[in-house]
């Protein structure tokens, strides 16, 4: 084949480097992230810049005063009850099944305040 023929081919080929992968999660005006990009990124969408780590676990963040701020889950599980003589009247030894008065083997618990 001739020098023509490769050079043709050359000039063929595509050249353009690869867009740099950069980091992003979008969010809307309630400070929740709806889309996570690495390239080819959205035009005019509120965005912030972040690791590999936090762009994996995007759903343990929110957006507050336009920075990253991890959500506290364990809130949602940590219910601090403790037995008393009155509250919420529950199975004995199931505080998590709370009954009306008429069930037999009770005993109640109310909200930890310490």
């Amino acid at each position: 084949m001739s020098n023509e023929f490769w050079a043709e081919f050359e000039s063929l080929l595509d050249k353009t480097t690869p867009e740099a992968i950069e980091h992003r999660v979008h969010y809307n005006q309630q400070g929740e992230i709806y889309l996570c990009t690495m390239q080819n990124h959205p035009v005019d969408t509120d965005y912030l810049v972040v690791t590999r780590d936090e762009y994996d676990r995007y759903f343990d963040y929110r957006v507050v005063d336009a920075k990253l701020k991890k959500i506290d889950r364990d809130a949602v599980y940590r219910v601090q009850l403790r037995k008393s003589t009155a509250g919420f009247l529950v199975a004995k030894g199931h505080a998590g099944i709370v009954v009306e008065d008429d069930y037999e083997d009770t005993e109640h618990y109310e909200y930890r305040k310490d």
